[in-house]
């Protein structure tokens, strides 16, 4: 992961100073009446989830990675990133869902992992959820979180999708998904955010979640990104969210074929 120098951003209080409304027993609670995800070791293969498992060495980069995530986050009182990629075929799912669980084996901290490729919601099919429910009504506000969220291995929280959107980027810039990220950290008391966004130059929903995330993962796929995508990307970012890192995939995405951002296929 290679840092970047802080840019502008408006969020600027910790995770625990935006906890607010009820105390650390309605935080217990609301977590644990969240229905609980069991994992499988086929579904972890299936899924390519390296960080659960941790048979494949690959697991070991991504501890490398959410040790310095930590880190840089705790330091500056951040607690939510967004994960995205140039194009698609780079593997930010798969870099989204790792991350989240070696960040997950650390005790001391609560995570919540969203998908937020509302074109191409796909954490659902990697973590074997069975039909989920529609993202949209969680933000909205008011939707129970139970309905949305899974609860796996103690301090992972996971809410996937059930269909595409269509209006996608103007969910996330609605004033009610604000809202609803407020609500959701608060009442499950999350430490840090993980949003696995869609990539950053098909479409604008990075913009339109910029506002309400603190910093950015840039995942570039080794053969696929050219220096000059990543370029285009920093400078989208500028003044508007700060680059923590740009990460370096060499594995393929399991589900590339699939990745399509538009209105009609070429």
């Amino acid at each position: 992961m290679n840092a970047t120098h802080d840019a502008p951003s408006g969020r600027t209080a910790g995770p625990r100073a935006r906890l607010g409304g009820g105390g650390e027993a309605e935080r217990a609670a609301a977590w644990e009446a969240l229905p609980t995800l069991i994992l499988s070791e086929r579904q972890s293969d299936r899924g390519r989830l390296v960080s659960h498992s941790r048979a494949d060495p690959a697991h070991s980069a991504f501890d490398m990675m959410r040790t310095r995530v930590a880190q840089a986050m705790t330091e500056r009182g951040w607690s939510r990133i967004a994960i995205t990629s140039p194009t698609k075929n780079c593997g930010k799912t798969f870099v989204s869902a790792n991350l989240a669980l070696s960040l997950s084996r650390r005790r001391s901290l609560r995570i919540g992992l969203m998908d937020f490729d509302l074109r191409l919601p796909s954490l659902g099919r990697i973590f074997g959820v069975s039909a989920p429910a529609e993202i949209e009504r969680l933000l909205e506000g008011g939707a129970p979180l139970a309905d949305h969220f899974r609860r796996l291995e103690g301090n992972l929280a996971i809410a996937c999708n059930n269909r595409p959107l269509a209006d996608a980027a103007e969910r996330l810039s609605d004033l009610r998904t604000a809202a609803a990220l407020d609500r959701i950290q608060s009442e499950l008391g999350l430490d840090l955010m993980i949003f696995d966004l869609p990539p950053m130059l098909a479409c604008d929903d990075f913009l339109a979640l910029a506002p309400h995330v603190d910093c950015a993962l840039l995942v570039a796929g080794g053969g696929v990104t050219r220096a000059e995508e990543i370029r285009r990307c920093a400078k989208l970012m500028e003044g508007r969210t700060p680059l923590l890192g740009i990460i370096l995939n060499r594995a393929d995405d399991p589900n590339v074929e699939r990745y399509y951002y538009g209105d009609k296929r070429d």
